[in-house]
């Protein structure tokens, strides 16, 4: 990009299925960052992979549409400024499985972290801002590395499989009480994982709820 640009917005697929790019550096000037803008899979089929592991110039994006990293295996480094961002599409960071920071917006407009946000990817600890008040279907699923979840008593609804076959995740912090925690509207598989040879979701007996007034958690919360 050339200096002095004012270009706004990555259009949608702009940098879809380029398997040898390797860094973006976008002007500062960018605040949206379109569908599938950076995947690595979708529009041209290709497998999880790519070289993209840094992009820079993130600092004032206000909106990331669905997919827009999507693939991306090596992405390991973004500059995103969580307080700036007020949309937050599906499965925007999907599939990133060297991403280790969980970039959740902080803004008040973000009310909810969509489905498959982070599913497959690399991170290994989020503590949910208390802007959020729902996560929803798969949001972290399939995350190997992660071991810590704090939730915050905002969160007033769960979906389904969020966690699933995030293997490494054994106890979740609830900053609220037992009794706030089983007043969530929560899927019934809220707390599963996907049985490869069943063929079908079963609910995890690895995982247990740390509740503020519990201190010795011995089974999971429904």
């Amino acid at each position: 990009f050339e200096g002095g640009s004012t270009i706004e917005e990555i259009p949608s697929g702009a940098f879809a299925g380029c398997p040898l790019l390797k860094t973006v550096a976008l002007p500062s000037t960018i605040k949206k960052i379109g569908e599938k803008a950076f995947c690595h899979v979708g529009r041209y089929n290709y497998p999880y992979g790519g070289e993209l592991s840094k992009i820079t110039g993130l600092s004032n994006v206000e909106e990331i549409d669905d997919y827009a990293f999507l693939g991306q295996s090596k992405l390991e480094t973004l500059d995103i400024d969580i307080t700036k961002v007020k949309k937050l599409g599906l499965g925007v960071f999907s599939g990133c499985t060297a991403l280790k920071t969980a970039y959740i917006p902080t803004h008040a407009e973000v009310v909810s972290i969509p489905e498959a946000t982070f599913s497959n990817s690399g991170i290994e600890s989020v503590e949910i801002p208390s802007n959020i008040t729902s996560i929803s279907d798969s949001a972290f699923a399939d995350c190997k590395n992660l071991t810590s979840v704090t939730i915050p008593t905002s969160v007033k609804k769960l979906g389904k499989s969020i966690f699933s076959n995030s293997s490494a995740l054994t106890t979740i912090t609830y900053k609220g009480t037992k009794d706030e925690w089983k007043a969530i509207d929560k899927d019934e598989n809220w707390n599963a994982d996907y049985d490869s040879e069943k063929k079908e979701d079963v609910i995890s007996t690895i995982r247990i709820v740390k509740c503020s007034d519990d201190d010795s958690p011995q089974q999971p919360i429904s």
